[in-house]
């Protein structure tokens, strides 16, 4: 019987960190790139995920891949959840702990 519950099978690797519960999120990335599963994402001015580019603005970690290249396309991302930190891409920030910073007032942790 199916009770409305959609489960998908997540690629096996060392993205997951803990028990914490992940909740995730829909969201539409950008155009014009390539997201890989565990990339940090920010919001732009117009409401779209775009790679990590300021360490304060860190908000969601991508749940799988997206080839948005040649046109926006949606996702699902993690609002809360415990990660490992050598998991996540964190695109050319470097102020690592600033972002891990950012995602623990989102209740994301990175270990």
């Amino acid at each position: 019987m199916n009770m409305g519950i959609k489960t998908v099978e997540s690629p096996v690797d060392n993205l997951i960190a803990g028990d914490f519960m992940r909740l995730t999120t829909g969201l539409t990335v950008l155009a014009g790139k390539k997201y890989v599963r565990g990339d940090i994402l920010e919001i732009n001015a117009d409401g779209k995920a775009i790679h990590l580019a300021t360490a304060a603005n860190a908000k969601y970690i991508l749940v799988e891949s997206v080839d948005a290249t040649s046109e926006d396309k949606p996702a699902i991302a993690y609002k809360t959840g415990e990660f490992h930190a050598d998991e996540c891409n964190f695109n050319t920030v470097t102020e690592v702990e600033e972002v891990i910073d950012a995602l623990h007032l989102k209740s994301i942790f990175l270990k």
